[in-house]
């Protein structure tokens, strides 16, 4: 009980719930719960010497911290470990002890690190691929409404990988539903299965609709999609001005096609002045 309300006392400061905030507070008393063996104070102590936020950097105690949290089953201090060794960035990149990790985590149904799970098995970064195994922890994170999982499973089904049989209408519904929570690169994908008309009828609006959407929120490749759709008047009305526009964000994302193609409108003078230097510029 003392633990607990010490932990309680250090979230308190940490966050300026009730009290001012005080980030040097929150890690005196996260250091009083830790010190009993408190796992929620250990992760909490942990992050604040990772981040160095109210106390020095120091990456050894911080790992330290979250493995002793983690070994006692606090599924927060196993993400954190999982994803520090996923993104190799304080320590050496290892999928593998990652993977270790993130499962405990993703055993007890934290939806994260069921997706990172499936990610993990998909990637082939020490770990052996099996899409059948990114299948199944894909589809329990999705269930919970992972929005990440969502587009992967969609992609899983769309291509067919692995031993996991192509399936189109299987592969919209998990894209829309990601979609729906607003994920650019599903938005994206959803479109461009209604351009195509895979596992749903064929519709340019839907296409350019979805496309669009993802193409606000900054993704590069349906910026592109976008310039395309208004370059031949696919799903909308056609405008070389608006295409140039939309190739010129992909283009300047350092995305290739993009590239390319706001040259070519430069070298013919579609949708902007003649300019064969720019032109070769892009």
């Amino acid at each position: 009980g003392l633990s607990l309300a010490q932990t309680n006392l250090g979230v308190m400061f940490e966050k300026g719930n009730g009290v001012t905030k005080d980030n040097s507070k929150a890690v005196f008393w996260y250091k009083k719960g830790a010190k009993q063996g408190e796992p929620y104070s250990q992760n909490n102590l942990g992050f604040m010497y990772l981040k160095g936020i109210g106390v020095e950097k120091n990456i050894e105690i911080a790992i330290s911290l979250f493995e002793k949290s983690a070994e006692q089953g606090f599924f927060q201090a196993q993400k954190n470990l999982g994803s520090l060794y996923f993104n190799g960035i304080v320590v050496v990149q290892n999928d593998t002890t990652a993977l270790n990790w993130y499962k405990k985590a993703a055993d007890q149904g934290d939806p994260e690190a069921q997706s990172k799970v499936g990610y993990i098995y998909t990637r082939s970064k020490g770990v052996t691929q099996d899409y059948k195994q990114a299948l199944y922890w894909h589809k329990k994170a999705a269930e919970q409404g992972n929005a990440d999982s969502q587009v992967s499973i969609g992609w899983i089904y769309s291509y067919g990988h692995g031993g996991v049989e192509k399936d189109d209408p299987r592969a919209v519904y998990w894209y829309k539903k990601a979609a729906e929570q607003g994920l650019p690169q599903a938005q994206s994908n959803y479109g461009l299965m209604y351009y195509y008309g895979y596992g749903v009828n064929q519709d340019n609006k839907n296409a350019f609709s979805w496309i669009m959407k993802s193409a606000l929120q900054g993704y590069d490749e349906a910026q592109y999609n976008v310039g395309w759709m208004y370059e031949e008047g696919i799903g909308v009305n056609a405008s070389n001005k608006v295409a140039v526009s939309w190739y010129r964000k992909a283009a300047d994302q350092g995305l290739s096609g993009a590239q390319y193609n706001l040259g070519a409108m430069y070298d013919k003078g579609k949708g902007v002045t003649q300019d064969h230097e720019q032109a070769a510029y892009w």
